[in-house]
C-alpha cells in the first residue's frame, strides 16, 4: 500500500514540475538572451516572453538597463495567428574570438505586430515613447554565442513559433 501511494504521490508532483515544449522553449530563449555587462558602467539586457492564452496572443519584451541611468524597453505584441509559421530567418556574425552574434525575425501579417519603444534617460527626465505596426518580430543577441547556443536558441524559437523551418538569410542589408 505504501508502495501505491508513493508512486501516486511521485506521479503528481512531476505533473506540477511538467513544463510543456513552448515553456521550455521560452525558458531556453530568455536565459540565451540574458546579457550581463560591466563595460564602463553595469548593465543588463533581459528578455521576456509570454503568452496570453485567453487572447492567444504572443507578448516579447526586451529591456535594456543600464547602470540605472538609461532603460530602453520594447515590446512586440501580436495574435499568434498573424505570424507566418512557413520559416524563422535568421543571420549570424562572428565575432574575434569565434563566437557568433544572431538576429532573428519571425515575419506576420502586415502591420499586425505592435511595437512599443519606452526610454527614460538621466539626461532626460521625459520618457520617450514610441509605437508602431510592423510586420515582424526581430531580436539580436547582444552577447557572443558559441555555434551550440545559436543552434539551441533556433531550435527552441523553430518549438516556440511552430515554424517549419529555420532559414539563413540576410536579415537587414548593410551598405
Amino acid at each position: 500500500m505504501n508502495k501505491i501511494l508513493l508512486f501516486i504521490t511521485l506521479i503528481l508532483s512531476s505533473q506540477v514540475f511538467c513544463q510543456t515544449s513552448k515553456e521550455k522553449a521560452i525558458n531556453l530563449i530568455e536565459d540565451i538572451l540574458y546579457n550581463e555587462y560591466f563595460l564602463l558602467e553595469k548593465g543588463f539586457d533581459k528578455v521576456e516572453i509570454n503568452i496570453d492564452k485567453s487572447l492567444d496572443k504572443l507578448i516579447y519584451k526586451e529591456t535594456y538597463h543600464i547602470d540605472n541611468k538609461n532603460i530602453i524597453e520594447r515590446k512586440y505584441t501580436v495574435f499568434l495567428d498573424d505570424l507566418y509559421n512557413h520559416s524563422i530567418y535568421y543571420d549570424t556574425f562572428m565575432t574575434d574570438d569565434n563566437l557568433y552574434n544572431v538576429n532573428v525575425r519571425i515575419n506576420a501579417k502586415n502591420g499586425s505586430v505592435k511595437f512599443e519603444s519606452i526610454e527614460v534617460s538621466e539626461k532626460f527626465p521625459v520618457p520617450i515613447y514610441d509605437t508602431n505596426y510592423v510586420d515582424y518580430i526581430t531580436f539580436f543577441s547582444n552577447k557572443p554565442l558559441s555555434k551550440s547556443y545559436v543552434d539551441k536558441l533556433l531550435e527552441s524559437c523553430k518549438i516556440l513559433f511552430n515554424a517549419e523551418e529555420v532559414v539563413k538569410a540576410k536579415i537587414f542589408k548593410t551598405n
